[in-house]
């Protein structure tokens, strides 16, 4: 498969939250962690509030999008890299292969 390689990471708090995000059992856990350990603006209010589904007909109109507050794009110092399967690899990891793999054989026992 292909070979490993280090990426420049800007954050510099990502070793330490890295420690703390392998600390917890489970995904839940984490999200549970967060969820508990921050106070709700209204911002998180208003989205709560959207995650409500309804119909949308002629006669009604959609609801109001909520603004979107997040950091994008990569963490990572990509400069480094002169190959294009290095770009795809930095997103196709070997997990998420074996996990395609794996659903793809978990469907095929199913046909």
């Amino acid at each position: 498969m292909a070979q490993k390689r280090k990426l420049d990471i800007y954050d510099d708090d990502y070793d330490c939250d890295r420690e703390n995000i392998s600390s917890f059992e489970s995904d839940e856990d984490f999200v549970h962690s967060i969820s508990s350990s921050e106070d709700y603006s209204s911002d998180e209010e208003d989205f709560l509030s959207v995650r409500q589904w309804c119909k949308i007909d002629s006669s009604s109109h959609a609801p109001s999008h909520f603004s979107f507050t997040g950091d994008v794009g990569m963490k990572a110092c990509v400069t480094n890299i002169s190959d294009p399967l290095e770009y795809f690899e930095l997103f196709f990891t070997d997990e998420i292969v074996n996990h395609i793999v794996t659903e793809t054989n978990i469907l095929l026992l199913k046909i």
